[in-house]
């Protein structure tokens, strides 16, 4: 047991740094695995069952003494310039501490700044607005929200809506005319495109219409042939306009191949 006893009193973790370290203490359970493994080799058969059980305990020791280190990070431990690995988002480094509940961090991937709590900081739970998030290419952003009094955003319904017509494989398997389509980069960042659209040809007929009377966003009866999501070319149309047009197209594509 001496090399549990060793690795539990050891002062081998950095509690300065704590979350953007860890992959420093990975070698050790490692380290401790093959020096039993070896020891269990050499050693005789009615000693190798005991070796075997102190591995076990050793590996289960160091990732709860790891854990309980890292969790009990404190707010004096924080730096500025101190950088640690996010949940979802990548990295994101300290750049101003004013108190525990206002600390400002960056996310050097995108450049998005923002203020959160010393316990954000600890669960690595904040998030970068900039991270095209939304099918690998929508920018939801900071500025506007997605739901309002829990209800989804129309808007936001909209766009998420147009990103998953180009970007989601499972449409475009259905879909596979959508290869060749896509969205401009302005309205890759959704409040770009919650702003544009309301000067769009029927819009408010769109926003205040029911169920059944169904409009959508529609991107080439504006300019035949269009590919490209964006605000010179789109409007939102109804049902009956957007079956009519594919229509005449469809109509066209036959008179064409006729000739």
């Amino acid at each position: 047991m001496w090399l549990m006893k060793t690795l539990l009193t050891s002062r081998c973790i950095n509690q300065r740094g704590a979350g953007q370290h860890q992959s420093l203490l990975i070698p050790i359970p490692y380290v401790c695995l093959i020096t039993y493994i070896k020891r269990t080799t050499e050693a005789p058969s009615y000693e190798k069952e005991s070796l075997c059980i102190e591995i076990l305990i050793i590996c289960w020791g160091f990732f709860v003494y790891a854990g309980t280190r890292i969790v009990k990070m404190k707010f004096k431990d924080l730096n500025v310039g101190d950088s640690f690995e996010s949940k979802n988002y990548g990295i994101f480094i300290i750049e101003e501490i004013l108190n525990s509940k206002n600390i400002i961090i960056c996310f050097p991937d995108t450049g998005y700044r923002t203020t959160v709590q010393a316990g954000s900081i600890r669960s690595r739970s904040v998030k970068d607005s900039l991270k095209p998030t939304v099918y690998g290419i929508g920018v939801k952003g900071y500025e506007l929200p997605s739901q309002v009094n829990g209800k989804m955003v129309k808007e936001y319904v909209c766009w998420k809506e147009m990103i998953r017509r180009v970007a989601d494989e499972r449409h475009l398997e259905r879909f596979p005319t959508y290869r060749e389509c896509s969205v401009c980069e302005r309205w890759l960042y959704y409040p770009n495109f919650y702003h544009d659209i309301k000067s769009l040809h029927g819009y408010h007929d769109w926003y205040n219409c029911d169920k059944s009377h169904q409009y959508s966003l529609d991107k080439d009866i504006l300019i035949p042939g269009n590919r490209i999501y964006s605000p010179h070319a789109c409007q939102f149309v109804t049902a009956t306009e957007n079956s009519l047009d594919a229509n005449r197209r469809r109509h066209n594509k036959h008179s064409k191949e006729a000739r």
